[in-house]
């Protein structure tokens, strides 16, 4: 059994009333690339995900009462009632320093999520709650996450957010 969780890429533990995860989870997964534990009950993340190998985490739709630290691989990201996702790969942040061009989307629970852009007065009453927990934390310098607050910023419908 722990050798096949050895060489796991891919874990989807969403929608299972999850109160907490194994501490040693990303340990026996070294080789975890996406982890979803979207929609569950988690409050306090138990994993230290700064130094695994995700380049997509999903958290969203738990009800977090911080943001952890998350690693420079990520290029899909949901978090609160936001997925945010890089267009593109990303090449390596340790030795290139790039804006990354993202789109996000507004989860809702039970509910396919909205789409941030085109602009929408649902998404619009929806990212202060979504945004303010990031804002928070030292998790808004993620270049996933800052690259998604630069796109919002400059749209003149959601700029308003920030004022």
């Amino acid at each position: 059994f722990a050798a096949s969780l050895a060489s796991l890429h891919s874990l989807d533990l969403s929608n299972n009333k999850l109160v907490e995860l194994p501490a040693a989870l990303l340990q026996l997964c070294p080789l975890l690339e996406k982890l979803n534990l979207e929609a569950n009950h988690l409050t306090v993340p138990s994993l230290d995900f700064r130094k695994c190998r995700l380049s997509a985490l999903l958290l969203g739709l738990n009800n977090l009462t911080y943001v952890p630290n998350f690693p420079h691989t990520l290029i899909d990201l949901s978090i609160f009632s936001l997925h945010i996702q890089a267009l593109a790969p990303r090449r390596d942040p340790l030795a290139f320093f790039e804006a990354l061009s993202v789109q996000g989307r507004l989860l809702r629970p039970g509910k396919e999520g909205v789409q941030v852009l085109p602009y929408s007065k649902e998404v619009k009453s929806g990212l202060p709650a979504a945004l303010t927990p990031l804002f928070r934390s030292s998790a808004s310098f993620h270049p996933l996450i800052s690259s998604f607050i630069v796109l919002l910023s400059c749209h003149p419908k959601y700029r308003t957010l920030f004022a």
